[in-house]
């Protein structure tokens, strides 16, 4: 066998290296936790659909979305460190490349509390609880809702949360004190001025996140009766809001992966779910109702 035959030999049974993989999107494979917010709480009632804060995030992604995995309740208030428990556990097998947690902490300081300290204490349980997943974490800050107790008109007509439910106002500094010095020490956690926005709301005060802009009667628009939930519009400008935080601080996001557009992420959102809202148009006609119970 001749010289350069040995070479090619030897060249084809070299082992060649396996092709790199891309590195995921942060958007391959979200996963949600949290509670009514999350879960779309009232949505239903306001859309003829059954949407969530998951939807809202498909239709703001101008890339192509699974759904994302998704674990909420309306009833986190009453157990957050057992939801908290079950909820980080079945995400985190889903093997997350982004964590959505914007309302996850809110019921580890808000709830039931003997006394201040333990609304501290219950917090770190919940901030341990994130400790485990080392993909990009968006978390949002305490927002007051004290105004939701007194003012708010809930879907009994009555509020939606209970005094006694919300820490005084010192504890809640403590609590986002405690909050942006625990992401601090984490590169991966991001945290989310919800606190901020609410207030904006509250105080007429416009919002703007890239492309749109939220003003006057719109801000109204933004919140429920209740005073403690987001209408549609209010779960766009906060989604919109978290994701510019992400791609304000992850390099990897680059702002054209985000639909900033709060238009066109609200009619991508009906569209998803037009058959849906359809059927049910077609139900509650036929069962003498011509509201589907929207207030």
């Amino acid at each position: 066998m001749t010289p350069s035959a040995l070479l090619t030999l030897a060249l084809l049974a070299a082992p060649t290296a396996p092709p790199e993989e891309a590195p995921a999107h942060r958007f391959d494979r979200v996963a949600v936790i949290g509670a009514s917010v999350s879960d779309g709480f009232l949505l239903p009632l306001e859309v003829d659909a059954m949407v969530t804060l998951s939807d809202v995030l498909v239709a703001s992604s101008t890339r192509k979305m699974a759904p994302p995995f998704r674990r909420s309740s309306a009833l986190f208030f009453r157990d957050p460190v057992g939801y908290g428990r079950r909820y980080t556990e079945a995400a985190k097998r889903h093997d997350p490349t982004l964590l959505v947690a914007l309302d996850y902490l809110f019921w580890f300081g808000y709830g039931f509390a003997a006394e201040e300290e333990d609304r501290l204490r219950r917090l770190e349980r919940g901030l341990r609880s994130l400790d485990a997943f080392e993909c990009p974490i968006l978390v949002g800050t305490f927002p007051d809702v004290r105004v939701a107790a007194e003012e708010g008109v809930g879907i009994h007509d009555a509020p939606m949360i209970a005094p006694w439910q919300v820490p005084e106002p010192a504890t809640l500094i403590r609590l986002n004190r405690r909050l942006r010095s625990w992401a601090n020490e984490k590169p991966n956690v991001h945290v989310v001025p919800m606190a901020e926005f609410l207030d904006r709301i509250r105080a007429g005060e416009t919002i703007a996140i890239r492309e749109s802009t939220w003003s006057g009667a719109e801000l109204d628009a933004l919140l429920d009766k209740d005073l403690l939930h987001t209408t549609l519009d209010g779960t766009i400008a906060l989604t919109l809001l978290a994701l510019d935080t992400l791609v304000t601080a992850d390099e990897r996001v680059g702002a054209d992966a985000v639909r900033w557009d709060k238009t066109a992420v609200r009619s991508r959102v009906l569209e998803a779910h037009r058959l849906e809202r359809r059927q049910r148009g077609a139900v509650e006609v036929g069962a003498g109702s011509t509201d589907g119970g929207r207030r």
